[in-house]
């Protein structure tokens, strides 16, 4: 079962507040990991700015000790054996992050989700965008503090036969188990599937008789169905009984798009997260989400997990 080493946990010191710093130490306590802190200024052009014209080169200095200082404040009380590193940087938010997951080996990266001036509050913002596609490994975007404590996760896997493809659903599992042992919560694995053609059978275009269209329909039905007990058997032949068997996982066959039915699903179960794999099938150099991720993301009301293949290389930037 897959233990995370390295969390990194992405805050902006511009804040007086920090919401996900609970959730943060659970997660490296949880996983026995090793937390970065990497302090971002959402202003830091400006403050450069100001350092330039009003000739004092110590201001971003002076903020990031202060924000360094106020979490050290709150870790007093921290009773994990959690390893903290503090790191700060005035790039681009995606840039520093890829830079630190280069240099670190950070396996996991949280973030608070953040919208556009003007988006809806479910819409991701170009930060958050940008580092879904740039970031080469797993990237957590919680939309609200306590998103796990609805106790409910929901692993959305592909059945695309490409081996990349197959091989990222099982590292969506892997990472779900993990979450969901960790967490105490409940797992729900969701599979949408689509029969090829049945706009056009249902278009009476060609001679089908409706029982012929419901036994090609069900026929596929049952195709999917057995797909997805096969695929989640053989990760599961694959873990360590002990890790495994104190987990039920439910699981829901769905018929339609990916990016409506889903985001559905974890509505209607009330889910704090989604987990799902982010890289599309047009094999694009440097395009790590593809049009059906993308569109799903910005249909969930719930916090998100976007994960990547293991052998994602790092895009420049």
């Amino acid at each position: 079962m897959q233990l995370l080493s390295k969390i990194l946990w992405v805050t902006d010191p511009e804040q007086d507040e920090h919401p996900l710093l609970e959730q943060a130490l659970s997660l490296a306590d949880h996983h026995q990991a090793e937390l970065g802190i990497l302090l971002v200024p959402s202003h830091a052009e400006e403050l450069s700015d100001l350092e330039r014209i009003t000739g004092r080169e110590k201001l971003a200095e002076q903020l990031r000790q202060q924000a360094e200082q106020q979490l050290q404040a709150k870790l007093l009380g921290h009773k994990g054996r959690t390893p903290i590193h503090f790191h700060w940087s005035q790039q681009s938010l995606y840039k520093a992050v890829v830079e630190l997951v280069g240099q670190h080996q950070y396996q996991l990266v949280l973030k608070q989700a953040k919208a556009e001036n003007g988006l809806r509050s479910h819409i991701f913002g170009s930060q958050d965008q940008s580092l879904l596609r740039r970031c080469p490994c797993p990237v957590w975007l919680s939309k609200q503090p306590d998103n796990l404590a609805k106790r409910v996760l929901v692993a959305a896997i592909d059945a695309d036969p490409a081996p990349h493809q197959r091989m990222l659903s099982l590292q969506v599992l892997e990472l779900a188990y993990s979450l969901a042992l960790s967490e105490g919560a409940d797992l729900h694995i969701a599979y949408a599937w689509k029969a090829p053609g049945e706009s056009m059978l249902k278009s009476g275009r060609l001679d089908l008789n409706a029982q012929e269209l419901e036994s090609y329909l069900q026929t596929k039905q049952q195709e999917h169905q057995q797909w997805l007990e096969e695929t989640l058997q053989a990760f599961i032949n694959s873990q360590d009984p002990k890790a495994t068997e104190f987990l039920s996982p439910q699981l829901h066959l769905l018929k339609g798009a990916p990016a409506q039915v889903i985001p559905v699903l974890a509505k209607q179960l009330n889910a704090g997260l989604v987990l799902m794999g982010t890289v599309g099938r047009t094999g694009i150099p440097g395009l790590l989400i593809g049009n059906t991720a993308e569109a799903m993301i910005n249909q969930l009301e719930c916090s998100l997990l976007a994960i990547k293949p293991t052998d994602t290389a790092q895009v420049e930037h």
